[in-house]
């Protein structure tokens, strides 16, 4: 097996190494926006405590719009931002995701 086929069998960039080919998705497309808006906001909703709150308002999102690789690599992104920040931010709160971000990440 020649060098090139042994670094794309491992998905890595001749010319950037580790990192993707080409630069990751900045934004999710419109559907998303409520959930671009909270992430852009995650260090301040989790400092005043109220991230959960924000997480538990997101509307349910039809994720079958999400048709691309760097699109499904974004939201996944995103939803592992907002569970990881679920858990440092809890305060003997629950220790479950809210329902519809939970259900998303199933």
């Amino acid at each position: 097996m020649s060098i090139a086929e042994e670094l794309a069998r491992y998905e890595v960039d001749p010319g950037r190494g580790f990192l993707p080919s080409r630069d990751p998705l900045a934004r999710l497309p419109a559907a998303f926006d409520a959930w671009e808006a909270v992430a852009s906001q995650v260090s301040e909703l989790l400092l005043a405590g109220r991230l959960r709150e924000a997480l538990e308002q997101l509307p349910e999102v039809d994720l079958d719009v999400l048709g691309r690789r760097d699109e499904i690599e974004r939201a996944m992104l995103l939803l592992c931002i907002f569970g990881k920040c679920l858990r440092l931010g809890r305060r003997g709160a629950g220790r479950r995701a809210p329902t519809r971000s939970g259900r998303t990440v199933v």
